[in-house]
């Protein structure tokens, strides 16, 4: 079975190529859609999400458990989409890739990117006391850091902002890795910063700076050991990046997405 035989079993089209003209993009450009309070988010995998009435900005709260009031805007899911990129072209598609969707948990990767590009300009020092950079947080959601009650910063965006992003901005922040970090010739990010992001944690292995690593296939058994990923939501929202295959998957509100990445990699030969 070949590449082509597995996205036709799950009825995905290839297109030819990736736009690559700009670098990742991670700001939308047109108007969204979001949430108003007499619209329930339609999100998949948000129906612990409701309408506050009379929320001016749209905001919710969590039901379910302890109320959380959402500090931010939320945006409404477009369905299944995603893409799959090697070696800068487009092998397939499916949905709209271009659609921008919240990545929940997956911006913890990212940041932890965007962080490194920081530190490499000298923007950002590791000596520094995390409470002396963290100023917004939840209201109900603190860590005490020596001594210091500091607010923790969402991570996600299940109670509304975090980032908003296309599936194949996600595929282009994987090709960012797999290029060394440069982009069209230029040095975006030093490769140093980029193999510290994927170097194992001592306490959890499977787990970089805010990057899965499937080494020990403890993340998804299924899937090559020699991928890394940002998820979020579970795992319905993926950014897999396979150096050893130069593969880059994006999936949104995807459904068994883990057999989605063995099927893709076992009919791409690593490199």
């Amino acid at each position: 079975m070949n590449l082509l035989d597995v996205f036709a079993m799950r009825g995905i089209r290839a297109p030819p190529t990736l736009p690559s003209g700009a670098p990742p993009g991670i700001v939308p450009r047109r108007r969204l859609p979001l949430v108003r309070p007499d619209q329930p988010p339609r999100c998949p995998g948000a129906s612990a999400l409701q309408a506050a009435p009379g929320r001016p900005d749209g905001g919710c709260v969590a039901t379910g458990g302890r109320d959380r009031e959402v500090i931010g805007p939320l945006l409404n899911g477009g369905g299944p989409g995603g893409v799959v990129v090697r070696r800068g072209g487009v092998l397939a598609r499916w949905g709209d890739p271009g659609r921008v969707e919240m990545a929940f948990s997956a911006i913890k990767s990212v940041l932890a990117l965007v962080a490194g590009i920081a530190f490499d300009d000298g923007l950002l020092r590791l000596d520094e006391p995390v409470c002396g950079s963290v100023e917004h947080g939840y209201d109900n959601a603190f860590a005490d850091i020596g001594g210091v009650r500091v607010p923790v910063v969402s991570g996600g965006a299940h109670w509304g902002g975090g980032l908003w992003i296309s599936a194949l901005d996600l595929a282009r922040i994987g090709r960012l890795f797999l290029s060394g970090g440069e982009w069209t010739g230029r040095r975006v990010v030093s490769r140093r910063r980029l193999e510290a992001l994927w170097a194992p944690c001592a306490v959890k292995p499977e787990y970089g700076l805010s990057w899965w690593l499937n080494d020990g296939r403890v993340v998804w058994p299924q899937a090559p050991s020699t991928g890394r990923c940002a998820r979020g939501d579970g795992g319905n929202h993926l950014l897999w990046v396979d150096p050893a295959r130069d593969l880059t998957l994006v999936s949104r509100w995807g459904a068994d997405v883990e057999a989605l990445v063995a099927a893709v990699s076992e009919a791409v030969r690593p490199c």
